[in-house]
């Protein structure tokens, strides 16, 4: 809707902010609007960090082993927040 940019900048600040619930939210958006998106893996990094900030361990498990499927097919090794 508002674009994958957007998305993980709203994420983002949420992040930052201590909102990690909003942030989670926002990030699996932002994965929804553009699974195909070179930056990807840099969302789900960000969102991996928002279940570990909220001591999700089981749900922080399965999406770090999603993040390490989508970072083997990719270029770059810079994770954002």
């Amino acid at each position: 809707m508002y674009g994958v940019a957007f998305s993980f900048d709203r994420s983002a600040q949420a992040f930052l902010a201590g909102k990690y619930d909003e942030a989670i939210n926002l990030y699996s958006k932002a994965i929804e609007e553009d699974s195909k998106s070179d930056t990807v893996h840099s969302v789900y990094a960000n969102r991996s960090a928002a279940y570990a900030a909220k001591k999700l361990v089981r749900i922080l498990i399965a999406a770090s082993s999603r993040l390490l499927i989508i970072s083997a097919s990719s270029h770059s090794d810079r994770f954002v927040v």
